[in-house]
Parts: C-alpha cells; structure tokens; sequence
C-alpha cells in the first residue's frame, strides 16, 4: 500500500512539477524523503545548497529551491509553520497570498470551487 502524501507533500510537489514531468517531480519528492527535509522545521534548517540537490532531478533546481524556501519562511513568519493556520483562511485570499510569492503562480495557488 502507497503511502497517502502528507499536505506538505502535495504543495511541493506543486512546486516541483512546474515546467517538468511529474516523474521528475518524484524523483526530486524521493531525494527529499531520503534527506529527512518533508516538514517545514527541517526545509527551514536545510542549507540552499542541499535543497538545491534534493530537487535537481525536477529542473530549474535553483529557482524551485528557491521558491520551497521562500515558501517556508513564509509559513513560518506568517502563520507560525502551520499548514492548519494557512488553510483555515478562505480560498480567494489564500490564493491571493500565494500569488504574492516569487515562483508561486496561478496553476501553482489553489482555485476557489
């Protein structure tokens, strides 16, 4: 049985399959599992370089780490690293907030349903 990916998961792997195949997504997915960096405390501590590597396999390595930090840190600052927190806000000014991130764009941000 396949493992339901955590929340997280599913914003980075947002992130990485921007201008790539969804099997690069993964494989950059896999490098992060194996290099313990699935939670926002340990994306937070890792050096850019590191998450650099961890990510290469989904191309443009430089601006997606980039984009998963400032991401990170945005979470952090903004809403304590709680995905709770984030997600209790409504739709349309959430997606409205992620815009606002450099690398985040409008296939990337959640749509009102």
């Amino acid at each position: 049985m396949v493992a339901r990916p955590t929340r997280l998961e599913v914003i980075l792997g947002a992130i990485l399959t921007q201008n790539t195949t969804w099997h690069n997504a993964t494989l950059a997915l896999r490098n992060l599992r194996k290099s313990r960096l699935l939670s926002w405390q340990a994306l937070r501590r890792a050096c850019l370089s590191g998450l650099e590597a961890c990510v290469r396999p989904s191309g443009f390595y430089r601006q997606k780490a980039r984009t998963i930090r400032d991401f990170v840190d945005w979470l952090s600052r903004e809403h304590a690293g709680s995905l709770d927190r984030l997600f209790f806000l409504p739709t349309d000014e959430l997606r409205r907030r992620l815009l606002d991130l450099r690398g985040l764009g409008p296939d990337t941000a959640p749509r009102a349903r």
